[in-house]
């Protein structure tokens, strides 16, 4: 074995996860190592598991609901999206908090959420409950999927919002928010798509470089977009452009 390959992870399935089969890594050297329990396997066979830390069960705002505020609708609009977006993708808005909540549900079971502030002096943009990292939602033609072709293009982009907008721009593509700018190529390597694009925001370009070179060095095919600005604020025509066939 030349390459690193992704199999059960027989301490995830003892508490009832990994149902993909795939949370475990094994590397050409015989060691293996899961990035969901933290179960480690040296190349001589000699097993270390780390017990995990239970989690805080996730909850949401009781005052949640889809009376979207008239100046969220206008803000998305503002990036060509609407209130159809919102419903489609289960977001609700929260009075208390004043954000937009994107809950991410896996087989009926609250995983995580994020929240978006739009107010212009809110430090804090984005609020996170959860481990979404480790989620992988992937989004097409605007809505997350969880089936998908592994030959699709699959573009990485910082935020939810964008990750809808470009995934609406071309329907054969695929884009998946890093709830960030920073992630583990290994993580990606997961995913075992063929092609992945890096499309951040116009101050992210070093960034976005360093990444892919990361990526090659796992032998993942991977390459960047040098936008101008933000995905989301391009327009469906200027994204066709950048995006390609």
């Amino acid at each position: 074995m030349n390459r690193i390959i992704f199999t059960p992870c027989p301490s995830c399935r003892k508490s009832g996860n990994d149902r993909q089969g795939d949370n475990l890594a094994n590397y050409p050297d015989g060691s293996k190592y899961c990035f969901r329990c933290g179960y480690y396997q040296h190349s001589n066979s000699v097993t270390k598991i780390k017990e995990p830390t239970p989690l805080p069960k996730i909850t949401l705002p009781k005052d949640c609901d889809t009376s979207y505020p008239s100046n969220i609708i206008d803000w998305l609009e503002s990036f060509q999206l609407s209130k159809t977006d919102l419903l489609h993708n289960g977001a609700l808005w929260s009075d208390s908090l004043f954000r937009l909540i994107f809950p991410f549900w896996i087989d009926g079971d609250l995983k995580g959420w994020q929240a978006r502030s739009i107010k212009k002096d809110e430090k804090i943009k984005w609020l996170t409950k959860g481990n979404i990292k480790d989620l992988n939602i992937i989004y097409s033609g605007g809505r997350s999927v969880t089936q998908w072709s592994r030959e699709t293009r699959l573009f990485l982009v910082e935020d939810i919002i964008s990750a809808i907008k470009v995934s609406k721009a071309n329907n054969k593509i695929l884009a998946m928010p890093l709830f960030g700018v920073n992630f583990k190529p290994l993580q990606l390597l997961k995913l075992q798509f063929k092609k992945y694009i890096i499309f951040l925001d116009e101050n992210m370009h070093e960034h976005s470089i360093k990444k892919a070179r990361q990526m090659s060095h796992y032998g993942i095919s991977c390459s960047t977009v040098l936008s101008k600005c933000d995905p989301k604020r391009y327009t469906y025509e200027e994204l066709k452009m950048l995006i390609g066939n």
